[in-house]
């Protein structure tokens, strides 16, 4: 893992020095990942909850 991170980081690099040279600039993104989950969710549950835990309620 940290050798596949070490060659993302080189490229990284190479194509922000190739962007400097160039005078361009854009946005490096990354390939979609779908996360998957083993078990079922409650989604009105999950709603329910991030919702508390953004709006700072205290139940």
């Amino acid at each position: 893992m940290a050798k596949q991170n070490e060659l993302i980081n080189e490229e990284i690099a190479g194509l922000h020095s190739a962007n400097v040279v160039s005078g361009e600039r854009s946005e490096i993104k990354k390939a979609f990942v779908e996360p998957t989950i083993s078990v079922p969710v409650d989604v009105l549950e999950a709603t329910t909850f991030f919702q508390a835990a953004t709006s700072g309620a205290t139940n």
